[in-house]
């Protein structure tokens, strides 16, 4: 309804209604009408709402607005979830780098299990279970589960406990290739990586369930023959990780004993 209001009106409206409803409204928006109120409103106001968007969202409001006009809207944000918004905002539309959630606790491995306990309690609303787990350089280590976590010695190194990713996405890799993979029989979230192995977040069935039902036309629904290409050189990309990983782990746990 508030789509064939006015555009002054629906200014006014979402202007009034708060920060956090006005995102609420404007996630279940078309991002074009979405992306001209936004435009019409104060900047502070829209960077409020902006804020509270979400970065995959706020992306995809941002994709549809001249350069000119993103900048004042980026200024109004934490320079981390700028870096976060103009990262997604070079994946081509519909690849699985624009809906990663940026915002789930990632642990770095070289911090102790005490540690990591600590970070799990403060960041509580961010976390996911399992927690994934990163190198120095944002590459994937693994991931351990909060069970584990509370069980496991407490002067441990945080790598110690990790247990290898079986499945890793590309973040290029297209939505409707990634709705396809066998992994969604027993997962809920997969982790989505750029091409030099950094993690940018993790990709939540819901979310992509959602984002082709809403966003993705059926004239760009992946081919069958491409899809099957790319399903298997997605296997392939998790096959090579998972073995790196577990070798990685075996050479680790050979040290120790020595």
């Amino acid at each position: 309804m508030l789509e064939r209001a006015g555009i002054d009106e629906a200014v006014a409206l979402m202007t009034g209604a708060g920060s956090e409803l006005a995102a609420a409204v404007m996630r279940v928006m078309v991002p074009v009408t979405a992306a001209e109120i936004l435009q019409q409103m104060a900047v502070d106001d829209a960077g409020d709402v902006l804020d509270q968007l979400g970065t995959a969202a706020a992306a995809r409001v941002l994709r549809v607005l001249p350069r000119s006009a993103r900048q004042p809207l980026l200024g109004e944000l934490s320079d981390r979830e700028q870096r976060r918004l103009r990262r997604q905002l070079t994946y081509p539309p519909n690849s699985v780098g624009t809906i990663a959630r940026a915002d789930v606790l990632l642990l770095p491995g070289g911090i102790s299990v005490a540690e990591a306990r600590h970070r799990v309690e403060v960041e509580k609303n961010a976390v996911s279970d399992p927690v994934l787990v990163i190198d120095e350089s944002q590459r994937l280590l693994g991931a351990v589960s909060l069970r584990h976590l509370i069980r496991a010695a407490s002067d441990l190194p945080l790598q110690h406990v990790v247990r290898p990713v079986a499945v890793s996405i590309p973040a290029l890799t297209p939505l409707a290739t990634v709705a396809e993979h066998p992994a969604w029989t027993t997962a809920r979230q997969l982790p989505v990586i750029e091409g030099d192995g950094a993690l940018i977040g993790v990709v939540e069935l819901a979310d992509l369930k959602q984002e082709l039902k809403e966003h993705v036309p059926a004239s760009e629904a992946a081919d069958p023959f491409a899809s099957l290409l790319q399903l298997a050189g997605l296997y392939w990309i998790t096959f090579g990780e998972l073995m790196t990983s577990l070798l990685s782990h075996g050479e680790s746990d050979r040290r120790d004993e020595r």
